[in-house]
């Protein structure tokens, strides 16, 4: 997704708004992806590439 920071949105505040947009959409993506499993009748764990949040997310949400 791209838009673009308001004039009187400071970087910072901006930067964590796109990361919890990134967050968000990873989370609705997994839930997806659940409900997929579920309707497929798989019990099964195994990970799609869908499955993986996108790298650009997952460093910005470690607590480290």
């Amino acid at each position: 997704m791209v838009c673009n920071k308001p004039e009187h949105i400071e970087e910072k505040i901006w930067d964590q708004h796109l990361r919890w947009l990134d967050l968000v959409s990873n989370e609705c993506k997994s839930n997806q992806l659940k409900r997929e499993r579920e309707r497929r009748g798989d019990g099964a764990r195994e990970r799609s590439p869908k499955d993986v949040a996108r790298p650009s997310a997952q460093a910005n949400n470690h607590p480290g």
